[in-house]
């Protein structure tokens, strides 16, 4: 009787110990498998870094490009500018041109006008002269 229950712990102890063991084992096969996953996650993250980084750098590149583009931009509007002014006054001068050449096709009509009459005058002049000849 002591001999059957030494047999029946030693077997209920056999089967706890072979439950053990597979507890063990799926623990251990279960580490491995996050012990794993936590090296890819870390791989993934320092990935993720160095792709941060360089989009960092990138969107810093890019930053510095629109800026030049934009002081690019304020020089061409600066020089629109200034062209705009050449061009007014270079509208004004030929509009100042245009008054003087108005003026001075006015002022040979009047010449014209004046040298007509001194010479109708030099003619009835002639005229009355030759009237008093002896």
């Amino acid at each position: 009787m002591v001999a059957g229950e030494v047999r029946s712990l030693a077997e209920q102890s056999r089967t706890a110990t072979e439950q053990v063991r597979t507890i063990l084992s799926e623990i251990q096969r279960r580490v491995n498998t996050a012990v794993m996953a936590t090296e890819e996650g870390m791989k993934e993250a320092e990935v993720g870094m160095r792709v941060a980084g360089e989009a960092g750098l990138s969107i810093e590149k890019l930053g510095e490009s629109v800026s030049a583009s934009a002081q690019a931009a304020l020089q061409i509007a600066t020089a629109s500018g200034q062209q705009l002014t050449g061009m007014e006054q270079i509208a004004q001068a030929m509009q100042s041109i245009h008054e003087v050449t108005t003026q001075a096709v006015a002022s040979a009509r009047q010449s014209e006008r004046t040298a007509e009459e001194l010479n109708r005058l030099a003619g009835a002049l002639r005229d009355l002269v030759g009237q008093y000849r002896v």
